[in-house]
């Protein structure tokens, strides 16, 4: 959960996991809930309040700190929020709106069809004409939604090389584990 809530007065918002608990007082931040029983805090801007579910002490998480609380850990401040944490909220957000321009792709695909029947059934001149109007828009609007959607997949391979740049700076053997399955893909693609 990523979230930018505005500062109200005399009010507070807690976001709850099964493992802990974040109080947040008008920020952008983000709340990670992973199986293994841990949870992340991350913030943007501001400042959040957190603790482990069971805890009565809570630690102040800052403007690009990340903190990480579960069953067997305390609370606590991990470092600043990275580059590489950064380009996975990036990603999500590209990811999310190419869901969006799926689903309004495949809305105007079902609304053109309807139309291009019922301009193929209608006799009236004056009604087939609306008809046309309105398909030769949605073909348009369809068109852009296309565009937009392939813009936006070129961004996400972009963010993940980004991100595989990211990983691959600090560690000698992750890069080599990287080329090594760069190659494996070619040699695949080749006996195909």
């Amino acid at each position: 959960l990523r979230a930018k809530v505005k500062k109200i007065p005399d009010e507070e918002m807690e976001i709850r996991t099964p493992v802990a608990v974040a109080a947040v007082r008008g920020t952008e931040f983000a709340v990670i809930y992973e199986e293994e029983d841990t949870a992340e805090v991350e913030v943007f801007d501001g400042e959040v309040a957190f603790k482990r579910e069971d805890d009565i002490e809570e630690i102040r998480v800052t403007k690009n700190q990340w903190a990480k609380a579960g069953k067997d850990l305390k609370a606590k401040v991990i470092g600043k929020i990275t580059a590489k944490r950064e380009l996975r909220w990036k990603h999500l957000k590209f990811k999310r709106e190419v869901f969006l321009n799926l689903r309004a792709v495949k809305r105007n695909k079902i609304q053109i069809l309807r139309l291009g029947k019922m301009y193929r059934i209608t006799r009236d001149p004056d009604k087939k004409k609306t008809v046309k109007e309105k398909l030769d828009k949605l073909i348009q609007e369809n068109g852009i939604l296309e565009k937009d959607l392939a813009d936006k997949k070129k961004v996400i391979t972009k963010i993940k090389r980004q991100y595989i740049t990211q990983r691959t700076k600090k560690s000698p053997a992750r890069r080599k584990l990287i080329e090594k399955r760069k190659k494996q893909i070619i040699e695949r693609r080749f006996k195909k």
